[in-house]
């Protein structure tokens, strides 16, 4: 089967040589390389890429806002930024991205990274990764055993799935419930332990030993 990429970066160079890295690879097409954002989404609306990767420094958008517009289920996307701290990293999440590598170490990482993506999997570059583990250890606090909520095991499957990076669509299949199912358990799950955000669900998952790190 073969995977139709669409590169966006402002700079010709990174473009040239991601596009050379990704066609060396067996079963990947680079179908288009622009150098903005509103370029990126009008090949997305025209070619329905399976894979977007894109540089977070677009010269005439906020990569965030433009990766909220090509969101679809048949669309996966995989920032790269020369930024190094949290927030970048927490915003492109935020914005449904599966992946966000630093840009320094794209060339050593892009490939993998991709792969983790593809299986609907998320990838972060292990410096990004190691400081948001770091941050939910620091904010590990063990609740008091009468107070844990009472889950069931539909409950602590869907929380692994969370915390394994899979979409809506995946769960779907892997609970087999339609998608309104899985809107509605989560929903109740995010009430239950009253967590606000997914990432907190993560945390959760994460410090109940539900999912190990």
């Amino acid at each position: 089967m073969e995977i139709r990429v669409l590169l966006v970066d402002d700079y010709l160079l990174l473009r040239l040589r991601s596009q050379q890295m990704m066609e060396e690879q067996p079963g990947y097409r680079v179908i288009g390389d622009v150098s903005t954002g509103a370029d990126g989404l009008r090949l997305v609306r025209e070619s329905r890429p399976d894979l977007v990767v894109m540089d977070t420094d677009l010269p005439d958008a906020e990569c965030s806002d433009v990766t909220r517009r090509i969101l679809s289920p048949m669309t996966r996307i995989l920032l790269y930024s020369g930024h190094t701290d949290r927030a970048p990293a927490d915003e492109a999440l935020r914005a449904g991205a599966l992946g966000y590598i630093l840009r320094r170490w794209v060339f050593d990482e892009l490939i993998q990274a991709v792969e983790f993506v593809m299986k609907g999997k998320i990838y972060l570059s292990p410096e990004i990764s190691t400081a948001i583990l770091k941050e939910y250890r620091q904010n590990l606090v063990e609740v008091p055993p009468s107070a844990k909520p009472i889950l069931t095991e539909q409950d602590k499957l869907l929380l692994k799935l969370i915390a394994d990076g899979l979409r809506i669509n995946d769960i779907t299949v892997r609970l087999g419930m339609c998608a309104g199912s899985v809107w509605g358990l989560r929903s109740r799950l995010r009430k239950t332990l009253g967590c606000s955000r997914l990432a907190d669900l993560v945390r959760y998952a994460i410090r109940e030993e539900i999912v190990v790190p």
